[in-house]
């Protein structure tokens, strides 16, 4: 049990080396999707709130037309 410790050949199967497109969706796969996500947050809640205030806008000025 302890020769295999200091063996020097590791003890699981050998795998392949990850491909250099893999990381490359594995590190920037997060930050991008985050940024997009925040993006289209951003996006609809700022389109909501212009409605919002247009129809406040609205109602206020048949208000005051009456």
């Amino acid at each position: 049990m302890l020769a295999r410790f200091y063996s020097s050949s590791p003890a699981g199967p050998k795998t392949q080396p990850t491909s250099r497109h893999a990381l490359l969706y594995s590190r920037w796969a997060k930050p991008v999707s985050k940024v997009f996500m925040l993006s289209i947050g951003s996006y609809y809640s700022l389109m909501y709130l212009w409605e919002y205030l247009e129809r406040k806008e609205l109602e206020y000025e048949e208000l005051s037309k009456v």
